[in-house]
This record gives structure tokens, sequence and C-alpha cells, in this order.
């Protein structure tokens, strides 16, 4: 069993009437952690939600299919559109195996990390931020049964409070940056491809928490 299964929950679907219009796009951002974790020598079983069919995609039951015999850990990553799915998603896996550390990530829980935490206790941890560095910590602090108050870039509960971590030093040399896992995905079947040549976006979008 792998050490850490990584779900990506960003998707492009829209529903009109009769029709719907769905692109794939590579998840970069979950494929560079899968990089970092597995270059510190962690296993990753990746998942991408994107690729799974079905007549209701946005059912949770759906999502603990798709997650069937997941690793102890699991990390969710989602856009803030789908925070309010992801979140109910996470719920519904959380109680068919109540013994795996539910792990949040992505753009979506950005900002809203302390309410997240407060009325969601389905939710243990919150990652906040870029993650090559800190992944790699917590993902070998939980493997220990360690405190995470060492671990840079989370929060989560501690003796009924939500803590928040300082966040790591943020990356600064891009070519020291391992390139996205493409091992785990099927290039082909997808319909949407980017690169990432930077780190930071100067744009000021009012639609989104990190402008």
């Amino acid at each position: 069993m792998a050490d850490i299964t990584i779900l990506n929950l960003n998707l492009l679907y829209v529903r009109y009437f009769d029709t719907v219009e769905r692109e794939r796009h590579i998840p970069l951002g979950p494929l560079y952690v899968t990089s970092a974790l597995e270059a510190n020598g962690f296993t990753v079983d990746f998942r991408d939600y994107q690729m799974h069919e079905a007549d209701e995609l946005f059912s949770a039951e759906e999502v603990v299919r798709f997650l069937d015999d997941p690793s102890p850990v699991v990390g969710f990553s989602c856009m803030a559109n789908l925070l309010p799915f992801t979140l109910l998603a996470m719920k519904r896996f959380k109680e068919a195996y109540p013994d795996r550390t539910l792990l949040l990530a992505g753009v979506g829980a950005k900002s809203v990390e302390q309410p997240i935490l407060e009325r969601f206790p389905w939710v243990d941890i919150v990652v906040r931020g870029e993650a090559e560095t800190s992944a790699p910590i917590l993902l070998g602090a939980l493997k220990a049964g360690a405190s995470l108050g060492d671990v840079p870039g989370i929060s989560y509960r501690e003796d009924g409070a939500v803590r928040h971590n300082p966040r790591p030093a943020r990356l600064t040399d891009l070519d020291a940056i391992l390139g996205p896992a493409y091992h785990h995905i099927d290039l082909p079947r997808y319909t949407g491809f980017g690169v990432i040549t930077s780190r930071g976006c100067p744009y000021k979008c009012t639609f989104c928490s990190v402008a």
C-alpha cells in the first residue's frame, strides 16, 4: 500500500440542459507535490477524478467509490468553486474510512482554514500554500506518529484549538523544483495542457482568494 493517496478534485465540468461541456486539464499542482514526495522516498497513489466516468459525478458516493482501497493518508486537492462539494465528499469518505487521516489542499481552502477546521471535524489537516517543502515533512511526521508542531505550512486541531504553523520559506530557485510526476497520468486522455513557468500570479481577479 502507498504512503499517501492524492486525489485531484479540480474539474472543468458544466452541465447545460441536455449537454455537458467537459475539459480534462493536467493537474499540475498535485503532480508537482507528488514528485516532491517521491523524491523523498514516499510512495504515492495518485488519482485524478477528472478521469472518472459516472452518470452523476458530483456525488459523494462516487468519490468514495473512486477512492476504493485508499492509503492511510488521503489528500484532497480542490479549487474554490468545488470546495463545498469536496467538504461533503470528505465527510462521506471519513464515514466509510474513519481510520484514514484526511488532508485538504489546493487553492480552495486558502484564507478559510480556520472556519473549515472549526466547522468540519472530518478534515484533519489543511495544507497551505506551496507544498513541495511541507508535504514530505508532514507525511514523515504522520508515519512516525510525531508532533505536527514542526511541520511548516499546515493548519490543524490540537488540544481543542486550531493551530496555524508558520509557512515554509518561498521557493526561489525554480530550477531546483522537480517537474510534475507525469508518469502517474495518461497524457493522451487529457484535453487541456499547460506549463508553470513561475510561482505566484501577477493578476488581481476579484473571484480569487489568492490574488
